[in-house]
């Protein structure tokens, strides 16, 4: 019974020691971050430090329980061999989890979310990390360091018990006496999984809607809590019609000017392109001068946003306008297989011709796979290009010769076209081509220098653009992925987080000017229609911008909780109440929080919230994206 006991000591000992190296993860991970978090109040980052230690011992308890059940088998102190396997799953699997809360570290500056299970789908249908992944040990050797460091003292932490274990015999009792405490261990540490003796058991919306809620969770529990996830569920906030004044993805046009049938469509995706980068919708200097001077002869979208934080949710944003409302991108969960509409497809009738360009390996985010899903008849990847003289050695083609082909590709596609190219240079590692060393200059973040490379790329394709026939019957799109690393605190909050710019150039069509409208990466496949006179029905769950008739807002989920932003509001949502709201253009940190204070504008944007919900997992559950 001693022996027991003295085990169960043991043990609590051993699992204090990890809750302390995932509190020095934390650690970590607030380190890395500290530009996100400086202004946060320490009294707030204190406690996203204290409360976080619910999601450590949840995660813990069910990462190691491997380990829990052999710790109270008496072999495994007694017999040299023993020791050694339960000496290895305790390092092993706190390894595991260092590792991917480490990831995150990093991950975090890109997504500012924890990861979820989707991040394994990401791995599987595509090989991009195997190819980057030596690039990323080289930049981020630091986090590798930090790898290191944390396995070593969790060798430490199992090395020191040990001393303390008094070894016995095996008699039966000691099984007896083991098994019984180990019932009674698993029925409390049944207790600590759920995070305490609440109703409802610990999620990752307890981690709240502060800007300190990724610091609280750890990507162990958050990988945990999402696997198996089988997308959305049915919600019935309002009767079908009910829910449809509020939000309708049905678009019935009711233009009587004729279809413009030999407007081309080319939609450019840059990688990365966050608003904080173009100095022409801010009040700063920015660094893409092309850009800028564009947008001056362009129309200029200014309070437009994303609709995700990774670039495969951002494609099917832009191009199908359908963004991505649960942890599952579109393009690889259980819905892919549902029929969609999208630009390539509906003008694809009207007698299109549509192509897709991205110069990674053909597979990357398997973006060949969706393209041919949304209509595009030809996809032209690095394979198509054949000619790795100009490969980055990371991701793909560089980005002004891959415009170029893109280019000389629009010119040998019969008119009408839609082409659609997403580049690839402006992510991380964010390689430059040697010969432009000393050409583009350092900015305040590494990313800043390919954003001039990238822009550079963009005049280069215009100017050879610029002298083909097709030029003057085109309208142009440039728009981003998602946003990237941000160097101003307003960048880094729920809303500059998810803004991006929307430039619509035309020379067929002379668009010019600016508007304030809050618009979405969805918004821009029924703008690009409504331009064209489009004279059919189908699905978009964005609206035009140029439709003077509907309201203006942007749907998407950040940071587990569900987000409309529409006039000068933002308002986060659990999917059972409000959590958050705030009058962003005149507190733009997002310092003061209006929710429930029974403002009429709540209720709205809660209801409208609602109601896109509703219609998004209705129409995805029962594949009706299309209209059939």
């Amino acid at each position: 019974m001693r022996f027991v006991f003295n085990s169960v000591w043991v043990l609590l000992l051993r699992l204090l020691g990890g809750m302390l190296l995932l509190t020095l993860c934390r650690f970590l991970f607030l380190l890395n971050n500290f530009d996100f978090y400086y202004k946060v109040p320490r009294l707030e980052v204190a406690q996203a430090f204290l409360y976080g230690l619910r999601f450590d011992l949840s995660a813990m308890l069910i990462c190691l329980s491997p380990f829990i059940v052999l710790h109270f088998i008496p072999i495994f102190h007694q017999e040299p061999k023993s020791k050694k396997v339960l000496h290895y799953f305790f390092v092993t699997l706190l390894t595991i989890m260092f590792f991917f809360n480490l990831v995150d570290t990093v991950y975090f500056k890109f997504t500012f979310t924890r990861s979820t299970a989707d991040i394994f789908k990401l791995v599987f249908v595509s090989n991009d990390m195997a190819i980057v992944g030596p690039s990323i040990i080289i930049d981020f050797w630091y986090i590798i360091a930090g790898w290191f460091m944390l396995i070593y003292l969790s060798n430490k932490v199992f090395i020191k018990t040990s001393k303390l274990i008094k070894e016995t015999g095996g008699e039966t009792k000691q099984y007896i006496y083991s098994t019984l405490f180990l019932i009674l261990f698993a029925a409390a540490s049944v207790i600590g999984v759920r995070g305490g003796l609440q109703y409802k058991p610990l999620n990752m919306l307890d981690a709240g809607g502060q800007q300190t809620s990724a610091l609280r969770l750890n990507t162990a529990y958050t990988l945990i809590n999402t696997v198996g996830m089988t997308g959305v569920k049915p919600v019935n906030y309002f009767p079908e019609k009910t829910g449809e004044h509020f939000f309708n993805a049905v678009i019935k046009p009711t233009e009587i000017e004729p279809f413009l049938k030999d407007i081309n469509v080319v939609v450019i995706i840059v990688e990365s392109l966050s608003k904080e980068y173009v100095g022409y919708l801010n009040n700063f200097k920015g660094y893409t001068p092309f850009l800028d001077s564009l947008c001056a002869e362009s129309f200029v979208f200014t309070n437009a946003y994303s609709n995700g934080k990774k670039s495969i949710e951002g494609i099917p944003a832009v191009l199908a306008s359908l963004p991505t409302l649960m942890n599952d991108p579109f393009i690889t969960s259980k819905y892919n297989g549902n029929q969609i509409n999208s630009i390539a497809s509906l003008l694809l009738k009207k007698g299109y011709n549509t192509s897709f360009y991205h110069g990674a390996k053909n597979g990357s985010m398997a973006f060949n796979a969706f393209a041919e899903k949304a209509g595009f008849e030809n996809y032209y990847g690095r394979d198509e290009y054949n000619n790795d003289a100009d490969y980055d050695g990371n991701w793909g083609i560089y980005d002004e010769e891959f415009l170029q082909y893109f280019a000389n590709g629009l010119t040998k596609t019969k008119e009408p076209f839609v082409g659609a190219l997403f580049t690839l240079s402006s992510h991380h590692p964010y390689p430059i081509p040697d010969k432009y060393k000393g050409k583009f200059p350092d900015g305040e973040l590494p990313i800043h220098k390919s954003v001039r490379y990238a822009d550079y790329s963009l005049k280069q394709f215009f100017a050879t653009a610029s002298k083909t026939e097709w030029f003057k019957n085109t309208i142009f799109v440039i728009t981003a992925d998602h946003t990237s690393l941000a160097l101003r605190p307003f960048y880094q909050n729920c809303v500059g987080a998810m803004s991006v710019p929307i430039i619509i150039y035309s020379p067929a069509l002379k668009l010019k000017g600016k508007s304030n409208v809050v618009t979405q990466q969805t918004d821009i496949m029924p703008a690009l229609l409504d331009l064209l006179n489009y004279d059919e029905p189908y699905i978009a769950f964005g609206k035009s911008p140029f439709d003077t008739t509907v309201t203006h807002s942007s749907f998407t989920r950040f940071d587990q909780l569900y987000q409309i932003i529409e006039d000068n509001y933002v308002l986060q949502f659990d999917g059972n109440k409000t959590i958050n709201l705030y009058d962003f253009k005149n507190d733009s940190l997002l310092t003061t929080n209006l929710s429930g204070k029974k403002m009429e504008k709540e209720l709205l944007l809660e209801n409208r919230l609602k109601a896109f919900i509703q219609d998004y997992n209705h129409r995805l559950m029962n594949n009706m994206t299309e209209i059939k």
